[in-house]
């Protein structure tokens, strides 16, 4: 079965923001790094929305991440920890359209692709926290779903 668009889209994302990062900003764009990817072509303009709400929004993004990971700079993560939340924040702030828990679980699923095992509930744990404080409403009603009816 194909992988869903958004999925990819976030993996093209974090291998972009990745890049970056190594290269120090030092780079040709998004969609000069898309186009070496003709496999993704399908997801490169949904990747490249990513990218944009996390560029455009990098110190806030940033901000947020480093206040939710209590004693944990977002320098002193690793780089692709850092991104694979970068992306799970801004999606949580700025595409309110997608449902907390699938930012959540594709984030996890970023993180036992590309890093350690023990990241993955490092990521959950943060983006967990980001989520109720960006989409309480979403997390709240969710959370009297789940509920004991009993």
């Amino acid at each position: 079965m194909p992988r869903p668009i958004d999925s990819i889209a976030r993996e093209l994302a974090l291998q972009y923001l990745y890049c970056r990062d190594v290269w120090k900003g030092e780079d040709a764009g998004f969609p000069s790094f898309a186009s070496d990817f003709p496999t993704a072509r399908r997801a490169s303009d949904r990747a490249g929305l990513i990218v944009s709400f996390i560029l455009s929004n990098q110190p806030v993004v940033d901000e947020v991440i480093s206040e939710t990971a209590d004693n944990w700079p977002i320098h002193r993560m690793s780089i692709i920890c850092r991104n694979i939340l970068r992306i799970g924040a801004a999606e949580l702030i700025y595409r309110p359209n997608v449902p907390f828990k699938v930012v959540i679980d594709e984030a996890v699923e970023l993180a036992k692709r590309y890093d350690a095992d023990a990241s993955g509930s490092f990521i959950n744990g943060i983006l967990d926290r980001l989520a109720r404080r960006f989409r309480a409403d979403e997390v709240g009603s969710d959370d009297s779903a789940d509920a004991d009816p009993s």
